[in-house]
């Protein structure tokens, strides 16, 4: 097992050389990374832990400017370290024996609705970057289907031949391979239960193929947020309020509570 820090604070620790890989290149900009997103956003994520830094991505463009090209800058190192891995193990001839999995442990907001860091459920923070690399496999193939990070522990359990526990949640990557893969989640549960203090809103919900719910538990009565990530992948307006959605609406809450039944059981 080989951890990276980056891309994580401080953010200046590159590789020498990638130090100037992103000079005179334009940095991308989140489309929900803008003040007028980030003022319609509600009061239970105005004052959340995030909120500092984010609206210092969104009212500092310089200070916004310099810090991506140092993310990126700090990202190529990791990917540079990588492949000096994989070089290795291609040196020793062990690179056709050697399955490689990988993944970070959270996304990160840039400025979108008007967070830093991570911990809610919208897109940016949720998704993390993965992938399986066996050399027994097809090389190159992707997936729309949704991964969750017990299914690393699953897949490396069938790998080593050990029977996976049954209170196990994760699925074995392997069957993603497979030209039909219809057993595969449709969706899954997420559960934030730490609040810092009450710096973190927590949060529970779930994210489908289509729609993501999430539910502020601390809020009374609970504020809820309803997304419809194919005609709204910024997830930019909220629908819980939505009549044409409400029906939508009442099947993620029951969703919702069926899924943390089954996590307390």
């Amino acid at each position: 097992m080989l951890f990276f820090k980056a891309p994580h604070a401080p953010f200046t620790d590159w590789d020498p050389e990638t130090e100037h890989l992103t000079d005179g290149k334009e940095m991308p900009r989140p489309a929900a990374a803008t003040l007028v997103n980030a003022e319609r956003e509600p009061e239970i994520i105005k004052k959340s832990l995030g909120r500092p830094a984010g609206m210092r991505y969104l009212q500092d463009p310089k200070w916004f400017d310099r810090h991506m090209r140092d993310y990126y800058r700090l990202i190529a190192s990791m990917d540079a370290g990588v492949g000096r891995v994989m070089h290795s193990l291609k040196q020793r001839g062990l690179h056709e024996n050697t399955v490689t999995l990988f993944t970070s442990d959270n996304g990160h907001y840039k400025g979108e609705h008007g967070l830093a860091g991570k911990w809610l459920m919208h897109e940016p923070s949720l998704r993390v970057p993965g992938f399986l690399f066996d050399p027994r496999q097809p090389c190159g193939k992707t997936t729309d289907r949704m991964v969750i990070t017990t299914d690393f522990s699953v897949t490396l359990l069938s790998l080593a031949g050990v029977s996976v526990p049954d209170n196990m949640t994760g699925l074995d990557l392997h069957g993603l391979y497979a030209e039909s893969s219809e057993h595969w989640r449709e969706n899954f549960y997420y559960d934030h239960p730490y609040g810092h203090g009450g710096r973190i809103p927590r949060t529970a919900g779930v994210r489908g193929e289509r729609f993501v719910y999430t539910r502020y538990i601390d809020s009374q009565p609970n504020f809820e947020q309803l997304f419809d990530l194919k005609e709204d992948p910024d997830q930019l307006v909220n629908l819980a309020d939505h009549p044409d959605y409400s029906e939508r609406l009442r099947s993620m809450r029951r969703r919702c509570d069926e899924l943390a039944r089954a996590v307390e059981r």
